[in-house]
């Protein structure tokens, strides 16, 4: 599946998070109006999704984060392909999906040069482009490359800057950068059976105070397990790692949820019209 089509709802993830990527309110709404943000701008970056520069029909700026020739046009024709934008944009979904995955596979085979040009364009990215920085992380977790495994870590485990929009109850930096860390920590328990670089940094995770990436971790430490008894020692060195009231999460386990029992839905709901019983009360705050 797509995971980059996840980026639409971007901050509800289990970390703890804001969401609003998509459709995000001015900060001051009597100054700027609220503004639809295209794929194109979020790829640009939405720190300044009211000004000029973003606003709808303007021209987008060029693309310099990677260097100029077939790979770094790869690279930005991939980054639209997560948003949809392209030929396949009007088509149906599988057909996006086609088109992204196709993608993929050329990146793919271009080796760690791409791991090279993804790494170098997120630490060039601005702090405040949230969405653009989650597209380049999960852009490297797609490639399934242990070369990718060094920068990864050093993104999980990249200090949480302090919150930008204090007081701002629509939205939190804080949140924006723990799904950020998230995507990365997940990459990483994808890749630690392949790669040590990969799987030590897990164990540090594990014992952060965030639960999403907390969480993360331990899953992605626990499932490089190749026996019960590996997993069964995974889990004895974590439970002296994590606090009491968190070893629940150890054994936490996920379900496919194709796999949970469905009550039989009736083929037509009947909702039967309350009346208001003669004699009673008006209420002491009705509805406007």
């Amino acid at each position: 599946m797509n995971t980059a089509w996840l980026g639409l709802v971007f901050g509800a993830c289990c970390a703890c998070t804001s969401l609003g990527v998509m459709a995000q309110p001015a900060r001051h709404p009597t100054e700027n109006p609220v503004e639809l943000k295209t794929g194109k701008e979020l790829l640009r970056g939405d720190a300044k999704e009211t000004t000029d520069a973003a606003r709808p029909g303007t021209p987008p700026a060029a693309d310099t984060s990677f260097p100029k020739g077939p790979l770094g046009d790869l690279l930005r024709a991939h980054l639209l392909s997560m948003v949809g934008v392209g030929t396949d944009a009007e088509q149906k979904f599988q057909d996006a999906e086609n088109a992204y995955q196709a993608s993929l596979r050329g990146l793919r085979e271009k080796g760690p040069e791409v791991v090279k040009l993804l790494a170098n364009a997120y630490a060039r990215t601005p702090e405040d482009h949230y969405f653009r920085r989650w597209a380049l992380v999960e852009t490297l977790r797609e490639l399934h490359s242990p070369e990718a495994a060094a920068t990864l870590a050093r993104i999980a485990t990249s200090a949480i800057p302090a919150e930008r929009y204090k007081g701002d109850v629509e939205r939190s930096s804080v949140d924006e950068e723990l799904q950020i860390r998230v995507n990365a920590v997940e990459a990483l328990g994808e890749l630690a059976g392949k790669s040590k670089t990969a799987e030590t940094p897990l164990l540090e995770l594990a014992k952060s105070p965030h639960i999403g990436i907390q969480r993360a971790a331990i899953r992605g430490y626990l499932a490089t397990a190749t026996a019960p008894e590996e997993r069964r020692s995974r889990s004895a060195r974590l439970e002296r790692l994590i606090p009491a009231e968190r070893r629940s999460l150890i054994s936490l386990e996920t379900t496919d949820v194709k796999s949970v029992p469905h009550p039989d839905m009736p083929e037509k709901f009947t909702i039967e019209k309350r009346r208001k019983p003669e004699g009673e009360p008006p209420r002491a705050n009705p509805k406007r």
